[in-house]
């Protein structure tokens, strides 16, 4: 049975079904595509309020203009169930610039409620300041660094203890190696460290990245977005409190020989002292011994084909979207040596291709951005690893689960028509910037 709506263009059918997955099978072949047991849930229950919802509950989108005619911009959504404006875009702020392309965000809301968001085909990010999420304005545009090597095209964010936020930016002003970019506040530069290592001897981008602070260390991941070069396998492991770069850790390829490429995506584990690396063609590697004088990276699973997209974890959940499959994947990795799958969602939509996922505070809730037009809310239940389709979360008088951004015309800030998300996440109160 179905968790989805029809379409419109044709009678009611499946659109996403939940797929819990028999924990023993997963453990039997790690490395391998697990047989699944699919078991569809009941029709949809009222959506619950946790503790994530709220008069200060919202969902911030990065959006770029459909047909670059007018602004890209960040849209305000309303994410608290019990309110009578639930899932409307509530405020919009357009940075002014056509055909930026709006790509990431940072993959969590910072407490400083300042948001960067590279319009990454235009090499340019904006700085949101999103205090007041109903009176936010944009306090900066960046493109590349004011330095000699004239770093460029930022594509990842995180933001680090004292308030600053790390950039990874994808190569120099000759097209080679990028660098691991610290900013401000205002998204001024304070410091930046050239990825370049001649022993791992390839041509480096830094892509996405993420921090250790329990151990005073920097992740990052590898990969050329614009696909131009031969690709990376290998992540790199930095000081966090000296910027400096430690170490370049080569990944082996698994049995498919194609697994390694493009380790883009690296998170912390829960006991902060290690990381997983999800690659472009869809390896999962655990990084070890980071804080030691030879860190590791070994295969622990593969999801197969390629093209996977952006990570969170929660708790000791690997959540995954796998676009090749149309589905959102979750993975074990208490033992991060030996994942295994727990439950997925997949789409019957053909044009389904998940994307971005980001998790709220307290991991209860999750967006996914499946690079159509329109943005889709999970419930997760963080101690079974299992995640139900939120049906309240859908425009007014739809049918179709999800609130859409490409059959609108009007927003807040005009009539400027329809517009496509890719980065999204949710929203809180923070201490702002003092």
């Amino acid at each position: 049975m179905s968790v989805g709506a029809g379409r419109k263009d044709g009678p009611s059918q499946p659109i996403w079904i939940i797929q819990p997955t028999n924990y023993f099978l997963g453990k039997i072949m790690p490395i391998r595509k697990v047989f699944l047991l699919s078991v569809l849930f009941l029709p949809f229950q009222a959506c619950q309020t946790n503790d994530d919802s709220g008069p200060d509950s919202y969902v911030v989108v990065w959006l770029y203009d459909e047909d670059f005619q007018d602004s890209d911009f960040l849209a305000v959504i309303d994410a608290d169930p019990a309110s009578e404006t639930y899932t409307e875009i509530v405020e919009t702020i357009p940075t002014g610039m056509i055909g930026s392309t709006a790509h990431h965000t940072n993959y969590s809301y910072p407490e400083s409620g300042r948001l960067f968001a590279n319009g990454y085909y235009s090499g340019v990010t904006f700085v949101f300041d999103l205090t007041d999420p109903l009176d936010a304005s944009v306090i900066n545009s960046f493109g590349a660094t004011p330095s000699e090597a004239n770093y460029n095209h930022p594509h990842s964010f995180v933001a680090i203890p004292g308030g600053n936020t790390l950039g990874a930016f994808q190569d120099d002003w000759e097209g080679k190696s990028g660098a691991l970019v610290e900013m401000d506040l205002n998204g001024r530069v304070v410091r930046e460290v050239s990825a370049a290592d001649e022993i791992a001897g390839e041509v480096i981008h830094p892509y996405s990245l993420d921090i250790l602070p329990a151990i005073d260390r920097i992740i990052t991941g590898n990969g050329d977005i614009m696909r131009v070069g031969p690709s990376n396998h290998v992540v790199q492991v930095w000081s966090l409190s000296g910027l400096e770069l430690l170490h370049t850790i080569k990944l082996d390829q698994g049995p498919r020989g194609v697994e390694a490429s493009d380790p883009v995506e690296p998170r912390t584990l829960s006991d902060g002292r290690r990381a997983m690396v999800m690659t472009d063609n869809c390896g999962l590697y655990l990084i070890d011994g980071i804080d030691g004088d030879e860190p590791s990276a070994s295969l622990v699973y593969d999801f197969g084909g390629q093209y996977c997209g952006v990570p969170v974890l929660v708790g000791d959940f690997w959540i995954q979207t796998v676009p090749m499959q149309q589905a959102v994947v979750v993975l074990d990795v208490s033992d991060p040596a030996s994942p295994f799958e727990v439950s997925r969602v997949t789409s019957e939509d053909p044009e389904a291709w998940p994307h971005w996922i980001s998790a709220s505070p307290d991991g209860s809730r999750l967006l996914l951005s499946a690079n159509g037009d329109r943005l889709i809310l999970f419930d997760f239940d963080a101690a079974t690893g299992q995640l139900e389709l939120d049906q309240g979360f859908r425009d007014k008088g739809s049918d179709e689960v999800g609130v859409s951004f490409g059959t609108r015309n009007a927003w807040p800030h005009g009539d400027t028509g329809p517009a496509m998300p890719h980065g999204a996440v949710f929203w809180q109160r923070s201490g702002g910037t003092d």
